[in-house]
């Protein structure tokens, strides 16, 4: 359970015991936190990234200009930019009714701009645990799609979802 001390423990005794630490944070997550309602999670959130980022050996980012703003607003040093390898001839941003026709193909012409749609793209094995998506959109119930891209092991269990009754859009 992380609150607010775990972290600089958990850093001083791997410090103490020569082990280096490795993790992986969402830096937005207060945000996310405050925009879904949890106004009152967020500066535990933010108190916590605080703490967690000043007792790192090393940070690493995917861009500079969000170790330029790390820097500023938290005061951590990104020591390392690691560059997203997205191949961007091949994966370009869409835009307007290009993404407008793709909602509507991927979530069976429902038109609900407050709809939610999920996208998997990746491996269709068990390892991957995408059944537990497929349980969210059954949970949650209408308002949300999942659209799975990828091919694996269980690729034909997932395509015998696809259809609106379901709201899993899987080819």
């Amino acid at each position: 359970v992380f609150d607010g001390t775990s972290v600089p423990l958990f850093a001083w005794a791997c410090a103490h015991l020569r082990i280096p630490i490795v993790g992986i944070m969402h830096t937005d997550s207060a945000v996310i936190a405050e925009r879904n309602g949890f106004k009152l999670l967020a500066p535990v959130i933010l108190t916590a990234q605080k703490l967690s980022g000043s007792c790192l050996e090393s940070i690493a980012t995917r861009s500079q200009s969000f170790a330029d703003e790390m820097l500023r607003l938290r005061n951590w040093k990104c020591d390392h930019i690691i560059k997203p390898h997205v191949k961007t001839e091949v994966f370009k941003p869409l835009k307007g009714k290009e993404i407008d026709d793709i909602r509507k193909k991927f979530m069976f012409n429902d038109t609900d701009p407050n709809a939610i749609l999920m996208i998997y793209a990746g491996r269709l094995d068990i390892d991957k645990r995408v059944d537990e998506l497929i349980e969210i959109v059954k949970r949650v119930g209408d308002g949300i799609y999942l659209t799975v891209i990828g091919g694996g092991s269980l690729s034909d269990d997932f395509a015998e979802l696809h259809g609106k009754e379901n709201r899993v859009y899987c080819r």
